[in-house]
């Protein structure tokens, strides 16, 4: 199940997400969430997302609701997701820790970033 929405002012685009995994094929490398509804400004000095919250739950190797952040690069349409560790450090957050199933790995984020126009 994925339920998305969306509010654009000027260049600003807010978006509220809730994503349930489905179903998992290849569960390898850095965990990304696709399809944001305009792409990103191109000068994002290297992040454009402005804020972002993420919780993630269910999923294999997160503690419920693991401190997740997410970033928008620049030029972009995809959310990097990564958690911080119990030490406080930050990690990649990569697809294998997400499960589908019984009990599905469950993501709602919001999140606002910048565009060009």
């Amino acid at each position: 199940m994925f339920l998305a929405k969306y509010v654009k002012v000027g260049r600003k685009v807010s978006v509220q997400c809730y994503c349930e995994v489905s179903a998992i094929s290849a569960p390898l490398g850095t965990a990304v969430i696709n399809g944001l509804p305009f792409v990103s400004a191109a000068n994002a000095f290297g992040n454009a997302g402005i804020s972002c919250f993420v919780e993630i739950y269910r999923g294999t190797g997160f503690t419920s609701y693991a401190h997740t952040v997410g970033t928008v690069s620049s030029s972009s349409t995809q959310v990097y997701l990564y958690w911080y560790n119990t030490s406080g450090a930050l990690q990649t957050t990569t697809a294998a820790r997400f499960q589908a199933g019984a009990t599905p790995t469950v993501a709602t984020f919001y999140l606002t970033y910048t565009t060009d126009s």
